[in-house]
């Protein structure tokens, strides 16, 4: 029998494939001459992948509010986090009747070196194109796992997924908010 990963873990992983993916075909963002500032890393694959530039808090994206009346029910709470490699993320938390949280929803935003760069992340993710979200986005759905929204406005990238916890059209109407917000 195989062991069932908590949604959190799973989503972490899929977090880092979303990484993963989008560094691939990606040039490494020119360092500061004089050597100052973060430096790219290595993965241990040997893909150079180059330092995210700062977005700041993904949480101003979506307010726990819309997130709640999207997935109906218990409040949610919003944690941010930022890594350096792979830009800042929001979790959104909704709580369980028996106490503790459970992960919702998970917004993934990162700023790439050019619009086409950005647009091409998306590209290279695949799913279904939606219209009307950025410049472009497109939809994946994994049956029983999982369902996210990539979004590119700009420069800028966003994630916006769920465990299935929120149906497919509810989602792309919050990747919609997420983009016209970036």
């Amino acid at each position: 029998m195989r062991p069932r990963l908590h949604p959190a873990a799973r989503l972490g992983a899929t977090a880092s494939l979303l990484l993963c993916l989008s560094a691939c075909g990606s040039s490494p963002a020119p360092g500061p001459a004089t050597g100052d500032g973060p430096s790219p890393s290595s993965s241990p694959l040997g893909v150079v992948i180059p330092p995210a530039h700062d977005f700041g808090d993904a949480c101003r994206l979506l307010t726990t509010m819309e997130v709640q009346a999207a997935a109906g029910g218990l409040p949610v709470t919003a944690t941010p986090r930022t890594d350096p490699q792979s830009g800042s993320y929001c979790d959104y938390m909704q709580a369980t009747r028996y106490g503790g949280g459970s992960l919702l929803l998970s917004v993934q935003v990162s700023v790439h070196g050019s619009a086409s760069e950005a647009r091409d992340v998306v590209d290279q993710l695949g799913g279904s194109p939606v219209q009307g979200i950025g410049d472009v986005a497109r939809v994946q759905v994994q049956q029983g796992v999982s369902i996210a929204v990539h979004v590119a406005h700009g420069a800028t990238l966003a994630a916006v997924s769920t465990f299935d916890r929120i149906p497919q059209q509810v989602l792309v109407r919050l990747a919609a908010l997420v983009g016209g917000r970036l």
